[in-house]
């Protein structure tokens, strides 16, 4: 007989998954899941943030220093006001611009205020412009003046001084300097703020790690927290925590490198119950004693045209 030849089986191929073709659809749901994740993070925060309306700034509408005490001659206002028209700040030239404001006396009857000027290489009005202008640093509190070996001027809610090295302002840590001038105790007595953390708090740990933890103490209440992030760069303007949160039986308070924030529990003259108060570190700088006292002073507008 023959020998039979014997067939070999073969086994089918698998099919292999089309991975090239899948990779759209894969990064296509990846962004979904992205996005419903910052839809939910939005619609969060519009629910249990604060909104602007419920932040509520302490403004410096100080008394005027004794030289401006006097009441002002009636037919003196009624010449200021036919001139000023009311208007309660002005253009200087292209560069700057003159604020009344802030010069202790009622709106419209007094032209002294505060210059805000780019001029020899000093570029103060580019800066207050660039970071937000009144909207986000307030009015001028001061001329300008050397504190600490640089150029400085002093707003409601920010410190600037002029860095030559740079040719830029960068922002004063009020409250780290009012420690370090030995007024800790003054600071809390004034704004009954908790104690500052310990030296070695931040020991050990990289720059990411002080930052996340420190923004983490915010946390303790979620609507100090909210207020903190409802600028559009906090740790710019604010800076980071420097003690915890604490309750003072009418408000939680913290105080950053420069500010103070409190969340209201119970209504008061001004702040209402659930309301959100930042006091700047302007207003820290200007009542602690650590500025010259004569750069508080108001001036008198440069002439028109100039």
């Amino acid at each position: 007989m023959g020998r039979v030849k014997q067939r070999r089986f073969r086994y089918p191929e698998p099919k292999r998954f089309p991975w090239s073709k899948a990779i759209p659809f894969v990064a296509a749901l990846l962004m979904l899941v992205v996005a419903g994740v910052g839809l939910a993070i939005t619609v969060d925060r519009m629910i249990n943030w604060p909104t602007q309306t419920e932040i509520v700034d302490t403004h410096i509408y100080r008394a005027p220093p004794p030289q401006f005490s006097a009441q002002l001659d009636p037919s003196k206002a009624q010449e200021d006001s036919a001139t000023f028209s009311n208007e309660s700040d002005w253009a200087i030239g292209w560069n700057g611009r003159f604020f009344t404001q802030t010069n202790g006396q009622p709106e419209g009857t007094s032209r002294q205020g505060f210059s805000v000027t780019d001029d020899g290489d000093f570029e103060f009005w580019q800066a207050y412009i660039d970071l937000g202008g009144r909207r986000v640093l307030g009015f001028p509190l001061s001329r300008r003046f050397v504190y600490q070996g640089r150029v400085t001027q002093v707003f409601q809610r920010a410190v600037l001084q002029w860095d030559a090295g740079i040719k830029s302002t960068s922002f004063v840590n009020m409250i780290d300097d009012v420690q370090a001038q030995g007024r800790v105790d003054w600071l809390m007595q004034q704004y009954q703020v908790p104690p500052p953390l310990p030296a070695d708090y931040d020991r050990g740990k990289g720059w990411n790690d002080v930052v996340r933890g420190r923004l983490e103490l915010l946390a303790v209440d979620g609507t100090i927290l909210g207020a903190y992030y409802s600028v559009p760069d906090p740790i710019t303007l604010y800076g980071l925590p420097t003690s915890r949160v604490e309750d003072r039986g009418a408000y939680y308070v913290v105080q950053l490198q420069r500010a103070i924030i409190r969340h209201w529990k119970i209504d008061s003259e001004d702040p209402r119950a659930g309301q959100i108060q930042v006091i700047g570190a302007g207003e820290i700088g200007m009542q602690s004693g650590i500025f010259p006292a004569e750069a508080f002073v108001p001036e008198d507008p440069p002439p028109t045209g100039q």
